[in-house]
Formats: C-alpha cells, sequence, structure tokens
C-alpha cells in the first residue's frame, strides 16, 4: 500500500482517476442525500482506491498509446543526440561527454539512436543521486498526468456532457426545484469539459514533455562519477 500510494502514484494515477471520475462522484453527492453520511463516504473511499488499482494498467497502456502517437521519438532522447534550441550545443556536449563516463555507453558523435536511449536509461535510474531530483520528479509527475488525461480525454468530455445533461433534465423532471443544486452540478460540469478542452492539449503535453526532458539532463552535471 505505501509503495502504491507513493508521491507518483497519488499525483498521476489517483489523480487522473480523481480528474476523470470526479465529476460524478460530486454529482452523486448532491442529489444522493444518502450518500453523504461517514460510513458511505468511507465505502466511496474505498471503491476509488479499488478502482484506481484496477484502471492504473489501462491507464498506464491509453497513455503509452498517446506518447507513440505524439512523438516520433521522447525529447530526452532528441535533446541529448542532437543540436536542438532547448539546450545550447556546449552543454549538450558537455552532457553527452559526463553522462558517457556515467553509463559507459558510447555517446561521442554516434549517431546510433540505441546508445542514448540505453544511456538515459541509466540516468533514469541514477538521477536521484543529483541535487536536482527533486524538480525531475515534479515534472516527470505533471507529464505523467496529462499522458494520462490525454489518453482518456474524450471519455472525460462524454462524461462531462452527459452530467450536463442528465442535471438539466434532472432539474425539469423533478419540477424546477433545488435550483441552486442544479446551477452548482451544471457548473462543475462545465469547468471540467473547459479543463479537457483547454488543459488536456497535445501542446500542454509536449510542453511537459520538454520540461521534463530539461530537468532530467540537467542532473547529469551534478552526479557524481565516482558514485
Amino acid at each position: 500500500m505505501d509503495k502504491f500510494f507513493d508521491a507518483y502514484s497519488v499525483k498521476v494515477r489517483l489523480s487522473s482517476l480523481l480528474i476523470l471520475l470526479g465529476p460524478a462522484i460530486i454529482w452523486t453527492l448532491l442529489f444522493v442525500e444518502e450518500i453523504r453520511n461517514l460510513s458511505s463516504l468511507v465505502f466511496v473511499s474505498a471503491v476509488i482506491y479499488a478502482v484506481s488499482m484496477l484502471l492504473a494498467v489501462p491507464l498506464r497502456k491509453r497513455a503509452n498509446a498517446v506518447m507513440k502517437v505524439t512523438f516520433d521519438e521522447l525529447p530526452t532522447i532528441t535533446f541529448l543526440s542532437e543540436k536542438n534550441s532547448k539546450i545550447d550545443e556546449k552543454t549538450r556536449i558537455r552532457y553527452c561527454k559526463k553522462l558517457q563516463c556515467l553509463s559507459g555507453s558510447s555517446l561521442i558523435d554516434s549517431s546510433k539512436k540505441e546508445d542514448y536511449a540505453s544511456a538515459l536509461e541509466w540516468l533514469k535510474s541514477n538521477y536521484h543521486k543529483s541535487e536536482r531530483a527533486h524538480l525531475v520528479e515534479e515534472e516527470n509527475m505533471i507529464f505523467g498526468l496529462i499522458c494520462n488525461l490525454k489518453g482518456v480525454k474524450c471519455l472525460g468530455i462524454a462524461l462531462n456532457v452527459v452530467l450536463l445533461i442528465i442535471t438539466v433534465l434532472y432539474y425539469f423532471l423533478s419540477g424546477r426545484q433545488d435550483l441552486t443544486t442544479h446551477v452548482i452540478a451544471g457548473d462543475i460540469s462545465i469547468a471540467f469539459l473547459c479543463l479537457w478542452i483547454f488543459v488536456v492539449t497535445e501542446e500542454n503535453l509536449k510542453y511537459a514533455a520538454n520540461k521534463y526532458a530539461t530537468a532530467l539532463l540537467s542532473c547529469i552535471d551534478s552526479i557524481d562519477i565516482a558514485k
């Protein structure tokens, strides 16, 4: 359980599920009075925990599919292997020389992307030795969260559209009672729709990937070769 609820799991896997299902959970809490008591909330929390474990694999598979469609190769490999505007050339060469010493991979003047991929796998396993490790973890969680959400974006949009329609129909079918609750429910669905449409985008996914890549590579300078 400790491993499941580590920082990455909570901020990425569980957060992805809560953003996806949150509007439906809130709608149920607003309109089903019986579920608002403590025992019901404990039960709902247990269900969320169980569902988050169950959906961890399909969420990851969808995220991997999104990455394959979005990136020909990951920015970490591109930034390290080619001249680019994100890292100046002198810094890139310095990174290659240092990482070659650290990982044992042949990077200087290498044209094989497999060499860079192998060196970066070493870096992913050892970046925690750097004083900048916390920045890498933060950028990795943001990247992972957006990637997970991008994989289920259509489902998230559809769910909120359905909830919005149900809220409007329920208002008229209930004799137009309790307008405030219906307005709150509708506003929540609209807010989440805006999040899915304007925040969970390919542009933001690429931006998060670039930030993670630069943060990971910046660790190279502060990893001791002796370690």
